[in-house]
């Protein structure tokens, strides 16, 4: 039997009123967990270590290119 993983983040502050964000994404990753993702995952961490990032991902900081 197959099996679905599934990854769910989120980023914002979700509310209708001061302090809210004016951004708020939720992202989904899904793969079959017979699928080997690190191929992926290394070329992601090779390119983040050769610009010099070591933060955490977050979707507000990609969407306004910090």
């Amino acid at each position: 039997m197959k099996r679905l993983n599934i990854f769910v983040d989120e980023t914002g502050k979700f509310e209708f009123g001061n302090g809210s964000s004016e951004l708020y994404c939720v992202s989904f990753t899904f793969h079959e967990q017979d699928d080997d993702i690190m191929p992926e995952l290394n070329k992601l961490n090779d390119k983040l270590n050769e610009i010099g990032y070591t933060n955490m991902i977050h979707m507000a900081d990609l969407i306004v290119k910090r």
